[in-house]
């Protein structure tokens, strides 16, 4: 059963590598055949791989960027959702529902994410 603290840890980690755009931030969040997601970007990125170069495509002139508020609405086993409003300076405000199934190490297998402006 996957726990609070685990989730926290996790969205803590996310927010870590958003901020550094490092790619080994971004792995350790994963696992090698993760899938990651994201709508209505239509961003469908199945491993490793693929997920830390279409994050770091994706934004990189926004890492280091943003303030992050977020919110754990539940847990359920393995999967947790997480809501998130993030400000991005001279982008505007992002309102996003992340779901995460986390392995027993604490890294995502699956990760969905519908995020819109606000």
């Amino acid at each position: 059963m996957l726990t609070q603290v685990q989730v926290t840890r996790w969205v803590g980690a996310y927010i870590y590598a958003w901020r550094t755009g490092q790619a080994g931030d971004i792995e350790a969040l994963f696992t090698r055949d993760a899938e990651y997601h994201q709508r209505p970007h239509a961003a469908d990125w199945i491993g490793r791989p693929a997920i830390v170069e279409g994050w770091r495509k994706q934004a990189p002139s926004r890492h280091g960027t943003g303030r992050f508020d977020w919110q754990v609405l539940l847990v359920n086993g393995d999967t947790a959702a997480i809501r998130e409003v993030r400000v991005d300076a001279g982008l505007g405000t992002f309102l996003s529902l992340l779901v995460v199934t986390l392995n027993h190490q604490g890294q995502a297998r699956m990760l969905q994410v519908w995020r819109n402006r606000v």
